[in-house]
Parts: C-alpha cells; structure tokens; sequence
C-alpha cells in the first residue's frame, strides 16, 4: 500500500511563509517587485505580470496545503 504525500513528508520544511523571518518575506518582495518592474513596459504588462504571479503563488499555496 502507498504512504499518502503528505504523510511521507511530515518532517519536511514548513510549507508556510509565515514561519520564515521577516526580512526574507521582504527580500523576496522586493526581487519580484523589480524584476516585474524592469521586465513590463506598460501599467497593462505589469498588471498582468503581478496577476500572474499572484495567481501562480494561490495555486502554489493551494497545492501546499493539499499535500500537507
């Protein structure tokens, strides 16, 4: 019988961003932030680049949480 995921990984990392210190939250903010900035050359492609992002990091989280 196959052990689930999320059994298999429960002495993993945390898969919570709330458990990482404040200053990498913030780091990784601003990383994303200019490269989003550098690369859109309009309000429209940078709405759309941030769009995009935010819905890939829901759909990142959203798999987080299923697989425990």
């Amino acid at each position: 019988m196959a052990t689930p995921l999320h059994a298999a990984l429960q002495g993993s990392l945390p898969a919570d961003i709330s458990f990482l210190p404040i200053s990498f939250r913030i780091l990784g903010a601003i990383v994303v932030a200019t490269g989003a900035l550098t690369v859109a050359s309009s309000k429209k492609e940078l709405g759309l680049l941030a769009g995009t992002f935010l819905f890939g990091l829901g759909v990142l989280e959203l798999a987080l949480q299923v697989a425990g």
